[in-house]
């Protein structure tokens, strides 16, 4: 199952083409209210696609992910919690 429009799956590739590398941003809220954002990196386009696919089904709260650069990765803490 893709879960990569064209457009994302065209960046990818792009950042692939430039750098050898894909970088991705991502932040997550788990089912107790705790949120925290990190970075990771792909050496090719089937195991980003894979990371989706394991980040779908165990997702716990909501979550996102974008492309980032060497320059612009993100890490933070996991902070917070319900009714803080």
């Amino acid at each position: 199952m893709k879960h990569l429009s064209l457009e994302a799956e065209n960046e990818g590739l792009k950042q692939l083409l430039k750098n050898g590398i894909i970088y991705i941003n991502y932040w997550s809220t788990d089912c107790d209210g705790c949120s925290s954002a990190n970075n990771t990196s792909f050496q090719d386009m089937e195991s980003l696609e894979k990371w989706i696919k394991n980040s779908y089904e165990n997702d716990e709260g909501a979550w996102g992910w974008d492309y980032a650069t060497k320059d612009t990765l993100i890490e933070e803490a996991p902070r917070g919690y319900w009714g803080m």
